[in-house]
C-alpha cells in the first residue's frame, strides 16, 4: 500500500471520529495540522489543548456560562461547538470548531449566541 491524498484525507477523518471519545472524557480539544507524506511514509501534527478550567473561568467576561463550553449549535447548515475564546481579538473572539471536520475557527460572540 502507499499512500495518497484521498487515503489520507479519509485517515484524517476516522482519526477525528476516533479522538471525539477522548476529547469528551478528558475535557480536550484536538487540532490536526497538515500532513505530509511520501510513498512509503506520513506525519501528522497533533495538537491538544486543555480549555475547559480557562472557558469557565472567563466565559461570563463574553456573556457565556460554564455550561456553554463545547456546546454544540448549527451555523449555515453545520455543526459547531464552543470550544473558547480568542483573548486578543475585540471582534472574532469566540472559538468554534466543525464537528465534522475539527476544524477551529473564529467568529463573534453575538453570531454564537444568536445559534444557541
Amino acid at each position: 500500500m502507499s499512500f495518497d491524498k484521498k487515503t489520507l484525507n479519509n485517515f484524517r477523518n476516522d482519526l477525528k471520529e476516533a479522538l471525539a471519545p477522548l476529547e469528551d472524557k478528558y475535557g480536550i480539544v484536538t487540532t490536526q495540522g497538515n500532513i505530509t507524506y511520501s510513498e512509503f511514509q506520513f506525519g501528522v501534527k497533533l495538537t491538544c489543548t486543555m480549555e475547559k478550567e480557562q472557558f469557565e473561568k472567563d466565559c461570563r467576561l463574553y456573556g457565556f456560562e460554564p455550561t456553554d463550553y463545547m456546546r454544540e449549535f448549527t451555523h449555515d447548515g453545520k455543526v459547531f461547538r464552543l470550544v473558547g475564546f480568542k483573548y486578543k481579538s475585540p471582534k472574532n473572539n469566540c472559538k468554534i470548531q466543525n464537528v465534522k471536520t475539527g476544524a477551529i475557527f473564529s467568529c463573534p460572540d453575538s453570531m454564537v449566541k444568536r445559534c444557541f
